[in-house]
């Protein structure tokens, strides 16, 4: 220390010294405060390793440049808080961690200005299984960031001032729930995708008995509630769409049964808004198809819907248990270990089906039955009249996860649509790929009835029950070429067993 400086800033000190008397080497001082330093001088200024004791307590042990605490170094609080980083001028500066011992809390990461900012993790727990790491800013969660609870719960999304705020999704392990979009002041606020997940049981996929909690809403929220705009897709197969207030349908909406058929009017605090008389039920047991473009090519077009409708409802079991194995069964075509937003069939599964029964041939590829997928998917006429009077006459003032969610909208049924193995059908949706698919695979036959019920008792059914499916017939015998045949009458001969050979159903 300088020697005009001593005098008034220190009371003995203990060490060597300079030509100068500047202290130099190693000593140990104690200033008129009562703070304590003891570690190496260099031309009378704290310079290298050194501890310093302040008056409350707080202890700091590391790197001094210039009588600055500048390094590596680690504060003690007498509380037994401990910081062990870098320090730039006394504040914590750079990489560091602090921890307690009246606490599991521990924080490491980076810190600016003697504050958590930066990229750094905050332990809550002793087993490290509860933490927030991410992005902070000024000592608070501000930006990308994941929060994993106690109880198991997690966030993983954007902060602002230590609360959700932004693009992010919250799974709550204990309700089986998960969100997904738009969040403020620590609820959804905005555009967001809200999935109720139900149990697995031991097969991994429930049944489609066992759906009733596999529900998802996906539209707008307000203060964490359903609120505006919104679709809320039965596990059933049944849908709302229209407006919600408070958690509850309330305004205009349109409501489609798992059969198909829709009724659209009012609804107030969760209900429909019925006329005297007026039941909230399908009109009917049968499924609704809108295939009026393969009826009109029939000679007798209100018979063939009755007859089809028969069809159906007579194999309505199998149909069933057919799509639940389907959406049971892993398919290659799928992304390993997809996250399962819903138990409908999927794309890749009907692909998967459409093989194993030996379906695909010349008239029906992969891309044929794609085709037909997208047009099975269509939203009922009736509920896409009703979405066209409520969207947006333009999306472009809206923030972008709602863009996103009118956009999904007026896509999620678009014909012709891009490939997807993904792309999901319900029961409903199901049953009309059923339809058209026999009706592109037997051509040939005479009717729609034939070709369906073709379809069904020769290449479907057999996969879920043998008992209602025709026995196959047994395939044409190759036949025997004598010596020295030509190449065009070999190629005759096996074009004439060709066809019946691919007509011909799977006999396992």
């Amino acid at each position: 220390m300088e020697p005009e400086l001593e005098a008034v800033a220190s009371t003995s000190y203990v060490g060597s010294a300079d030509a100068q008397g500047r202290w130099s080497g190693r000593g140990r001082v104690t200033f008129k405060s009562g703070a304590m330093y003891e570690g190496e001088w260099v031309a009378g200024q704290m310079h290298g390793q050194g501890r310093l004791i302040f008056p409350d307590g707080i202890s700091y042990e590391g790197e001094f440049q210039h009588n600055q605490l500048t390094g590596t170094g680690v504060y003690a609080w007498p509380s037994g808080a401990v910081y062990e980083g870098t320090v730039v001028c006394g504040k914590r500066e750079g990489r560091g961690k602090l921890s307690f011992t009246r606490s599991p809390a521990v924080y490491d990461g980076e810190w600016h200005d003697g504050l958590r900012h930066g990229q750094g993790v905050l332990y809550t727990n002793a087993a490290r299984t509860s933490y927030y790491r991410g992005t902070w800013f000024n000592d608070t969660k501000h930006g990308p960031g994941v929060m994993k609870y106690d109880n198991g719960d997690v966030y993983d999304g954007m902060w602002e001032c230590d609360k959700k705020k932004g693009l992010g999704t919250m799974r709550w392990e204990s309700t089986r729930q998960q969100y997904s979009g738009e969040w403020d002041n620590n609820v959804p606020n905005g555009a967001g995708l809200h999935v109720w997940f139900s149990e697995m049981g031991d097969t991994g996929v429930p049944s489609h008995a066992q759906l009733l909690m596999h529900n998802r809403y996906y539209g707008l929220f307000k203060n964490g509630r359903r609120h505006g705009y919104g679709v809320l897709y039965y596990a059933t197969g049944a849908r709302y769409e229209g407006y919600w207030q408070g958690d509850h349908k309330h305004g205009q909406g349109a409501y489609v049964f798992e059969n198909g058929e829709v009724w659209a009017g009012a609804f107030a605090h969760d209900r429909p808004v019925l006329a005297a008389g007026e039941a909230f039920a399908p009109t009917s047991t049968g499924i609704v198809l809108q295939i009026d473009d393969l009826v009109e090519e029939e000679e007798n077009g209100a018979a063939t819907r009755k007859a089809i409708a028969n069809l159906l409802l007579c194999f309505n079991t199998e149909l069933r248990m057919l799509y639940d194995k389907y959406c049971k069964r892993p398919s290659h075509q799928l992304p390993h270990k997809m996250s399962r937003l819903s138990f409908s069939l999927l794309a890749a599964q009907v692909w998967d089906m459409a093989n194993d029964c030996r379906l695909l041939a010349p008239t029906l590829t992969l891309a044929t039955i794609d085709d037909i997928l997208a047009i099975a998917r269509r939203a009922p006429e009736r509920l896409r009249q009703f979405r066209q009077q409520e969207s947006p006459s333009s999306l472009d003032y809206l923030p972008p996860e709602q863009r996103r969610f009118w956009g999904h909208l007026a896509s999620e049924h678009t014909p012709g649509g891009p490939h997807s193995p993904t792309a999901d059908l319900t029961f409903r949706s199901f049953c009309e790929a059923v339809v058209r698919i026999a009706a592109a695979r037997f051509h040939s036959l005479p009717s729609l009835e034939r070709r369906l019920h073709q379809a069904l008792t020769q290449h479907l059914l057999h996969l879920v029950n043998k008992a209602k499916a025709t026995p196959p017939a047994p395939a044409p015998p190759l036949p025997v070429l004598p010596p020295n045949t030509s190449i065009e009458a070999a190629v005759a001969a096996l074009d004439g067993v060709r066809q019946p050979l691919a007509e011909a159903p799977p006999t396992r």
